[in-house]
């Protein structure tokens, strides 16, 4: 099941969360920080498509923050908030290799990478629109890795009995599998 920018917001403030977004927005734009302005991107398609600036703007000081896209529009020369979406600044340090990116338009993506012991890992990343040349496949960063939970439930408590040798053989392969970057 896809998510849209809705259903992060959605995970924040419930269901009730068009009104809650309407009455922030204005400080999203009027008090963000500019992360990085972009010259000239393709929005739209077919008849329709036309190349327009863009910026995106930063808003928050807590690990959770607002990216809201703004195309500059030439012709009638006003903004337009295009998307706006939360984020969680801080995250987990990771350094993954970027395989593939899934665009479904111009300034957003989900990468897909790999880690250094191979492990598939696929994840949206807000600053895509900010530096997107710099998402391209074979290119290895440190992402920094967080995330919101859309459906989140308390598991029935039980109890494990396991005899301890059969405890050891997983504790075993599960340490050739860990990656040392996540023991703390």
């Amino acid at each position: 099941m896809a998510m849209s920018h809705g259903d992060h917001w959605q995970a924040l403030f419930g269901d009730d969360f068009s009104e809650r977004l309407a009455k922030l927005l204005p400080s999203f734009v009027q008090e963000g920080a500019l992360v990085r302005q972009v010259a000239k991107r393709e929005i739209f398609s077919g008849p329709d498509q036309k190349q327009q600036p863009y910026i995106s703007l930063e808003y928050g000081e807590m690990p959770l923050r607002c990216l809201t896209v703004i195309h500059i529009d030439p012709e009638d020369r006003l903004n337009k908030v295009m998307t706006a979406y939360p984020f969680v600044r801080e995250g987990m340090p990771v350094d993954l290799e970027i395989t593939d990116k899934i665009q479904d338009d111009k300034f957003e993506a989900v990468l897909r990478c790999v880690t250094r012991q191979g492990t598939p890992l696929a994840f949206f990343s807000p600053l895509y629109g900010s530096d997107p040349a710099a998402h391209e496949a074979g290119s290895k960063y440190e992402f920094s890795l967080a995330a919101l939970a859309y459906s989140l439930k308390k598991i029935e408590e039980r109890n494990l009995s396991m005899k301890m040798r059969q405890l050891r053989q997983q504790f075993s392969v599960a340490m050739d599998h860990l990656d040392p970057q996540l023991v703390c």
